[in-house]
């Protein structure tokens, strides 16, 4: 008997385990909710800013016409005269895009005397005591602020025409300002390359360079708020300053990249993204919204209007304009910009 019971224990407890039917599911499993993308922020929120007492937004720009047969023949007779830049341009804007070390960045600059002399010039202007070590001077300035000394330096032998609307030391601050606003609006547009936007920020208006040094002012005009600031100088010179760059560009041997960079940097303010090549897209969006700051900044260099760019590049942006107007490495290096006299 004592064995029975036992075995009927067993049965009963093996049942009740493993027998024992189990309850339905009261709820279906939860299903895979597709994920909406996020709708496209307008340009209202991307690219509005509070503007200052001395500005004002003008009408989108529309693009120039070419130069025509005459001025474009006499533009380009007169980059035949414009001598080529020196090696260490290119070699110290190639340092500085690698990020390679200030020490190094030094070493290029030493073997140009004069160049040094000029980056310790700069550099004490900024400093509490005496700079007097290249690589404490290269730190000191930034890559940025030093790009823009090389550059200058670079092509101070050019001579301007007398009768223009540009001044150089103007230019010069408002390039290295777009250069340094470049790298940092670089890192709110994902997959922006900061090097290639720097460099590009620094050389986007270099047909105001050219257009100083070989065409004549052909009287006053004012700017069309309609029509924007390339008419104004197609009126004004016969040549706008974006075809100007492409030209003198090619004529120094500067990358492609930078080249198309020149040729496509207002393109944010009448073209779809489409039409700015894919290679160089990004870093257009970073110069144009750069070289809009530092107007805002009033770091102009002859330009004092500001144009907004089209609502279709607002879903390219991780931030609003506002918000990289705040970011604290502005005016750190703005300040830097501001320092430097040429």
């Amino acid at each position: 008997m004592l064995y029975l019971g036992a075995l009927i224990i067993v049965i009963f407890l093996g049942w009740f385990l493993f027998g024992k039917p189990k309850p339905q599911a009261t709820r279906s499993a939860p299903q895979k909710v597709k994920q909406q993308p996020k709708p496209a922020r307008n340009t209202n929120e991307v690219f509005s800013f509070e503007l200052n007492e001395k500005q004002a937004v003008l009408a989108a720009t529309k693009p120039s016409p070419l130069a025509n047969k005459h001025t474009r023949e006499v533009y380009m007779q007169c980059l035949d005269s414009i001598p080529a830049l020196p090696t260490i341009w290119s070699d110290l804007l190639a340092a500085i895009e690698r990020g390679d070390a200030a020490r190094k960045v030094a070493q290029y600059i030493k073997s140009e005397p004069t160049l040094a002399v000029e980056v310790l010039r700069h550099a004490n202007m900024l400093a509490a005591k005496d700079v007097n070590d290249l690589g404490q001077a290269v730190v000191l300035l930034g890559y940025n602020a030093i790009r823009g000394i090389v550059t200058q330096y670079c092509v101070a032998t050019l001579k301007t025409k007398p009768n223009t609307v540009y001044q150089s030391a103007a230019l010069w601050k408002h390039a290295m300002a777009t250069s340094a606003l470049a790298n940092i609006v670089a890192k709110y547009i994902p997959g922006c390359n900061s090097g290639v936007a720097g460099t590009l920020g620094l050389l986007h208006d270099l047909g105001r360079i050219g257009i100083n040094v070989t065409l004549d002012k052909k009287g006053e005009v004012k700017v069309d708020v309609q029509a924007g600031y390339l008419h104004f100088e197609q009126q004004t010179f016969g040549m706008n300053h974006v075809e100007a760059g492409g030209l003198l560009a090619k004529h120094w041997h500067l990358s492609e990249l930078i080249q198309t960079g020149i040729l496509h940097h207002h393109h944010p303010a009448f073209a779809e993204p489409k039409a700015i090549p894919e290679a160089v897209r990004k870093e257009v969006l970073a110069v144009y919204l750069a070289d809009l700051l530092a107007i805002h900044f009033e770091f102009a260099g002859g330009h004092n209007f500001v144009t907004l760019p089209l609502a279709s590049y607002a879903p390219m942006m991780n931030a609003s304009l506002e918000t990289i107007a705040a970011d604290p490495m502005v005016s750190k290096e703005l300040w830097r910009v501001k320092s430097i006299n040429f």
